[in-house]
């Protein structure tokens, strides 16, 4: 199976990078410190990123949800059972609170773009054994209206899933999926009216085959799932035998 690679810019970064870090010696993405060398990626400071990976709590081993005890992929939480969602597994770094809700607020907008990224390897670093395991064959963004992401100037779940396909070397394009029209806000619709909300609003594209495809789906948080598994359906439909998600955070939404 042979998957589209993004035409763009990204093999321009290395020696951007290199430039811009001979005349401005790296900072911290996410409070500005200065780094000192030698500096490794992510671009985070020593304290953001302990406040930016929480310890570890019992989480569904489906939806990731936090739950008293583990529960096991299989069987899932009452979270995740109480409705019937599309895909097969959530990654995530931690729970959509303190720093990590704050890191992805400022994603949200094009100033946070180097956060974005800075994050994108951090969860790389953090869920790499995970994600290998997944054998995963590519890496689809939550897609975004084009109107919102005018308007936005930047689209947080593209710069994750490019950065994650990067470094684990798997293809990746924004256009694999698209939304087909417009919808409200999910954080303003209740569990319902998200699922009904997102019902038919994405397309895959028809001249693909993903017929047997592992696919991992990345976003920058997760609350009730409603997007991601209607997404999960269509590819599913489309003939995908597995689709995974990777956000940055999860929120503790009800189904």
């Amino acid at each position: 199976m042979s998957w589209p690679y993004r035409r763009g810019s990204t093999w321009l970064r290395p020696a951007v990078g290199a430039l811009s870090d001979l005349f401005f010696p790296p900072a911290c993405a996410r409070c500005g410190t200065a780094l000192l060398a030698p500096v490794r990626r992510p671009l985070l400071c020593h304290e953001c990123r302990r406040e930016l990976v929480p310890p570890a709590v019992a989480r569904c081993g489906r939806c990731a949800a936090r739950t008293g005890l583990p529960t096991s992929r299989e069987v899932g939480c009452p979270l995740c059972t109480a409705y019937p969602l599309r895909f097969d597994r959530v990654l995530t770094i931690g729970s959509y609170d303190a720093a990590l809700r704050e890191a992805v607020l400022r994603m949200k907008h094009w100033r946070g773009e180097s956060l974005t990224i800075a994050m994108a390897e951090l969860l790389v670093e953090c869920l790499e054994t995970e994600l290998r395991a997944l054998a995963i064959d590519v890496v689809v963004p939550v897609p975004m209206h084009w109107w919102r992401r005018l308007r936005r100037t930047t689209n947080s779940a593209d710069l994750l899933a490019e950065v994650v396909a990067r470094h684990l070397g798997k293809p990746w394009h924004p256009r694999l999926v698209t939304r087909r029209r417009s919808t409200e806000p999910q954080h303003l619709l209740s569990p319902g009216q998200r699922r009904r909300n997102v019902r038919g609003a994405f397309r895959t594209s028809p001249r693909l085959n993903w017929r047997g495809a592992s696919a991992l789906l990345v976003d920058d948080i997760l609350t009730t799932g409603s997007t991601c598994s209607e997404i999960a359906r269509l590819l599913k439909h489309s003939g995908a035998a597995e689709v995974n998600v990777l956000v940055v955070a999860r929120a503790q939404g009800e189904l």
